[in-house]
C-alpha cells in the first residue's frame, strides 16, 4: 500500500539558499531509492523559506529503509544545522 510522507522545515534567517541546495540533494537521493514514487517541494508564500516536501512511497517499509539510509542521515544532519526549529515529519496512509 502506497504511503505519503510530509516534511515541514523552517530555515534560520539567511540559510534559505543553502537549505534549498541540500533539499535538492535529498530529492536526487530519494529518486534513486527503491520504492520511491514521486515527490514535490513547496515553498511558503508567506513565511520566507519555509518548505513542505511531499513524497510518495510504495510502502511504509520502503520509506523506513530510506529514512535510515546513511547518505540521507548525513544530509539530514546538514539540514538540522540550518533550521530554526526541528523538522516535522508525518507519514500518512490512504483511506480505505
Amino acid at each position: 500500500m502506497a504511503i505519503n510522507v510530509i516534511m515541514k522545515r523552517t530555515p534560520k534567517s539567511g540559510a534559505v539558499g543553502i537549505l534549498n541546495s541540500v533539499l535538492q540533494e535529498l530529492s536526487q537521493l530519494a529518486t534513486s531509492q527503491p520504492g520511491y514514487i514521486s515527490g514535490e517541494t513547496l515553498y511558503s508564500a508567506f513565511n520566507s523559506g519555509s518548505t513542505i516536501v511531499f513524497s510518495k512511497w510504495m510502502s511504509l517499509q520502503h520509506w523506513q529503509e530510506y529514512e535510515i539510509c546513511t547518505e540521507r542521515k548525513g544530509l539530514i544532519d546538514r539540514l538540522a544545522e540550518l533550521l530554526d526549529e526541528p523538522a516535522v515529519t508525518e507519514v500518512y496512509l490512504p483511506t480505505r
